[in-house]
């Protein structure tokens, strides 16, 4: 059955439906809520957009625990591009986001997937608050304000090109939280950019303040990136960190393998 609104096609699916987004572009709020829906574009990203009109272009929200969300362009959410909250279990798949205040942000949510995603040009890439094991894993996160920001949080950061933005990881309050960091590209293209003093464009690669137990491995740093810890200097905070931390830097940018998407929560 074919409908002229997204909303109302969710409103009619039942539980556990998938719901196929023709091409095109779409200004509207999209809201999946209590259920579980799969959300698809019917032929990916570069030919679907949903704008979201200053407000979130899709919320997923209350308890749609196992909704996915794959293949669009979303642009324009003054508040998010994709809000999921008090939903675990949500993948994010394959979408590109762009232009919005948040990319993708999630809020009291459980375990979750955010794969093969391009995100770009938004104040902040990715959020995560009150929110526990989310799997993030080969997106590309370019030209944010902050590339990924935990708030008492935990992820698994895999595989990730982080690249050109003003922080590519904050971490904030997340002590007690296991978060692991590893295998990561963390790349400054513009040398431009570049000064003794202040590092910019990626310029702190991880930034984090009151938070313990994150495991740093395999990463891959660009020159001039640095750790930190309430601005101290990058080369104080290695010394500081390194019995603690594995800081086991790689001399060459890291290739991404492929990951079972519909096991990846489970190892959470």
């Amino acid at each position: 059955m074919y409908y002229g609104d997204i909303n109302d096609a969710i409103d009619d699916a039942s539980d556990g439906s998938t719901v196929i987004v023709s091409s095109g572009d779409y200004t509207q709020n999209v809201n999946i809520e209590r259920k579980e829906i799969h959300l698809k574009s019917e032929h990916g990203y570069e030919t679907t957009t949903i704008d979201g009109n200053n407000n979130n272009a899709i919320r997923v929200h209350e308890w749609s625990h196992k909704s996915t969300v794959t293949g669009f362009t979303i642009t324009n959410g003054f508040q998010a591009g994709i809000l999921v909250s008090l939903s675990n279990h949500v993948a994010i798949l394959e979408c590109k986001m762009d232009e919005n205040k948040y990319g993708i942000h999630f809020y009291h949510c459980e375990h979750g997937i955010v794969d093969d995603n391009t995100i770009n040009n938004n104040k902040q890439g990715l959020i995560l608050e009150f929110t526990g094991k989310i799997q993030i894993h080969d997106n590309v996160i370019s030209n944010n304000s902050i590339g990924i920001n935990l708030d008492v949080s935990k992820a698994t950061i895999t595989y990730n090109d982080i690249i050109d933005n003003g922080h590519g990881v904050i971490m904030s309050r997340c002590d007690g939280r296991k978060t692991s960091i590893s295998n990561n590209n963390f790349i400054i293209n513009d040398e431009e950019k570049l000064d003794d003093k202040i590092l910019l464009s990626n310029h702190i690669s991880i930034r984090h303040t009151k938070s313990k137990f994150i495991t740093l491995s395999d990463n891959y740093y660009s020159p001039c990136d640095g750790l930190n810890i309430n601005f101290l200097p990058w080369y104080i905070i290695i010394i500081i960190m390194a019995p603690n931390y594995d800081l086991d830097w790689l001399a060459y940018p890291n290739p991404i393998p492929v990951i079972d998407k519909n096991k990846a929560w489970e190892e959470n």
